[in-house]
């Protein structure tokens, strides 16, 4: 972003903070240790004035961490054995209408694209990237961004607090005849998972060259659950294009259950982005239950309308605080990321917010987004920022750069590296669920732990889901609880403790893989609701945005589809949805199906504690008559999935996201 010339008093006030805070960075060298008190708010203010004005407003279209590296890209450190050909990972954005081939005589490294968005994946030269700015049809280039993950024999400790082995050892259901795919970072240690009997032999790995094992983790608590089921992997991608060709990937192999524990955390907030508007159509075509971690960003999150200070900084104290932004501990060697967006449609936004990431003692400007919002822009700043020196306390501070803010409610995330963490001061948790979780079809899964089964995991991401585009919307998630905090095997030095809602979705992917196995004639609508009516109920009576519906139970949901077609899931809309039937197959006998125990408390549910208030007035539980013995259609486990027509092709650099500051 650009900022506006300063006018007026608030020109003389900058003058004022500058010579404040040309005092403390004289008196303090940068790295010493913290001090109690810290550098005041008036230095912090002036300090990112003072860079906000060195800002170079040419080539505009590009991010500021791309404009930095142009700056760079001739040390030798960034060079590599490249020399001069040096190159980045970028997505380019076209504007509305233009074909993507207008950039194929103009990029020598096109990885990937995508023609209903107009967007293009590319590893760009300095010399490509510079001509790129230039391009009239072209709208942004942005940095690519790596993804977040929601992160003898051991058996889950989640098996039994979902009662999912009760399926298994009452009822005899295994997941056979159901595909299961997992999307994760990589399945590196799979071999050793499979030498300790923890996975299958057979298991399909259709893409694996990100690295890693949280999806040899989440594999692992899928076949605890599921022991029949055909279990399918592939790794996220190298960006949000290859993420929707993962999944289409997984469609095609046939798979009826697909779990993922990825989030992107450029995607917008405020509306729909590529991935979900891609997952959201492939539901409506194709029959299969798609499962996702919430998040694990309760602790991480802010939401709030701008608040101006005086000077055009956002005032994050609205919760009591005494100090008025956001802060991060960061230990020498650790990394944060933050992004901000606000409620702007992304391609049109024209309200221009700065980010800044400062020195909370001395008020040093580490690092800064300034990208500029023109009204052809998303409305969004992002930053990824490594501590190489002494540890320090950083100081996350918005600027109202273009002026106009008023009236905006703002956004952002903190995502810390292991080592480091962010401080609970002034972190709103509420509507902290976005991208393809927030889809009204995607099930969403928040983390209870297996040891407190009653009580959210204090990380798990709330929502509601607020939207601005195309109209505003108000969407009720998360839709239900796993469990986490259980065993895996630690294959490859993963954590043999397996924390947070990556855990929990694949239980609930697997349960659904359960039941799917003695219904197979059931529509995965169907399935979906028979997993929230059958929940135990958490927390406020009825749906919240902490539980969803609450914690799955495996018994009462093989209860509600046993004898017959489960009572569509209520949703806050005025019409009410009709079951579909399933296919007619040839029924096999099975063994005594369970009774449901209790209500489900699908009674009057109130939604979330949104200002909109939205609720829905329902009736009570239906009635099941249970009998001694019944016939289950179950077939030969064959997918009707029709294979993807959508053509592409992968090309996996050697070093993927080369960014780093």
């Amino acid at each position: 972003m650009t900022p506006q010339p300063l006018q007026g008093s608030r020109t003389r006030s900058v003058l004022l903070l500058l010579l404040l805070v040309t005092g403390a960075v004289l008196v303090t060298p940068a790295g010493a240790s913290s001090l109690d008190d810290g550098a005041s708010p008036q230095a912090i203010a002036a300090s990112v004035l003072a860079s906000a004005e060195t800002m170079n407003g040419s080539r505009s279209l590009l991010s500021s961490t791309l404009l930095d590296w142009l700056d760079r890209h001739g040390e030798p450190a960034l060079q590599g054995t490249a020399g001069p050909e040096a190159r980045t990972y970028v997505y380019v954005s076209l504007t509305s209408g233009t074909p993507t081939s207008v950039l194929d005589s103009r990029l020598s490294g096109i990885v990937d694209r995508d023609e209903s968005s107009g967007l293009v994946t590319a590893r760009v030269t300095a010399g490509e990237l510079e001509a790129l700015a230039g391009m009239p049809e072209v709208r942004q280039v942005r940095e690519v961004d790596s993804p977040v993950l929601a992160a003898g024999k051991t058996t889950t400790a989640g098996d039994s607090v979902l009662r999912t082995d009760l399926l298994r050892t009452q009822y005899g259901l295994t997941g056979s005849g159901v595909r299961i795919g997992v999307i994760s970072d990589g399945v590196e240690s799979l071999a050793q998972a499979q030498a300790t009997g923890d996975l299958p032999l057979g298991l399909h790995v259709l893409s694996n060259e990100q690295g890693g094992d949280e999806g040899t983790a989440m594999l692992e608590i899928v076949q605890d659950v599921a022991p029949g089921a055909e279990l399918y992997f592939h790794d996220h991608g190298d960006s949000m294009l290859e993420f929707n060709r993962a999944v289409d990937a997984l469609v095609a192999a046939g798979c009826t259950v697909i779990v993922d524990d990825v989030a992107w955390p450029r995607e917008p907030f405020f509306e729909d982005g590529m991935i979900a508007t891609h997952l959201a159509a492939l539901l409506d075509s194709h029959e299969f239950v798609y499962v996702t971690a919430a998040g694990n960003y309760a602790q991480q999150h802010y939401q709030g309308a701008f608040r101006d200070d005086g000077e055009g900084f956002h005032d994050f104290s609205g919760t009591g605080s005494s100090r008025p932004y956001l802060y991060a501990d960061l230990p020498a060697g650790s990394t944060l990321q933050v992004v901000l967006q606000w409620d702007e449609a992304f391609g049109s936004a024209a309200d221009d917010f700065d980010l800044f990431l400062v020195d909370a003692r001395t008020g040093r400007v580490l690092d800064r987004s300034t990208d500029q919002q023109n009204g052809q822009g998303d409305p969004l700043e992002a930053l990824v920022w490594t501590n190489h020196n002494e540890d320090l306390e950083a100081a996350i501070v918005v600027l109202d750069a273009g002026g106009a803010g008023a009236g905006r409610t703002l956004e952002v995330y903190a995502y810390p590296s292991s080592t480091a963490g962010v401080s609970d001061e002034n972190l709103v948790p509420d509507d902290g669920i976005y991208g393809h979780q927030a889809v009204a079809d995607v099930v969403s899964v928040g983390a209870v732990s297996a040891v407190l089964s009653d009580q959210i995991e204090p990380f798990s991401s709330n929502g509601p889901v607020t939207h601005v585009s195309p109209s505003p919307t108000v969407r009720q998630k998360p839709d239900i609880c796993g469990v986490d905090r259980v065993r895996v095997s630690g294959a490859g030095g993963f954590k043999s403790t397996f924390v947070g809602t990556s855990a929990a979705s694949p239980h609930i992917g697997a349960l659904c893989a359960l039941v799917w196995s003695g219904r197979p004639d059931l529509t995965a609508d169907e399935i979906r609701n028979a997993l929230y009516r059958s929940a135990t109920d958490l927390g406020a009576p009825g749906r919240d945005t902490v539980f969803g519906w609450g914690r799955a139970d495996a018994v009462d949901m093989y209860a509600l589809v046993a004898t017959g077609t489960p009572t569509p899931t209520p949703t806050p809309v005025p019409v009410t949805p009709t079951p579909t039937p399933g296919a007619v197959v040839t029924p096999t006998v099975i063994t005594p199906v369970p009774t449901v125990t209790s209500d489900t408390g699908f009674g009057r549910s109130t939604f979330g504690r949104h200002p909109t208030g939205y609720s829905w007035s329902g009736t009570g539980s239906p009635t099941y008559t249970v009998p001694t013995t019944t016939t289950s259609p179950f077939g030969s486990g064959g997918s009707s999935i029709s294979p993807s027509t959508r053509p592409f092709q992968r090309w996996y650099p050697a070093d993927r996201w080369s960014l780093s500051r």
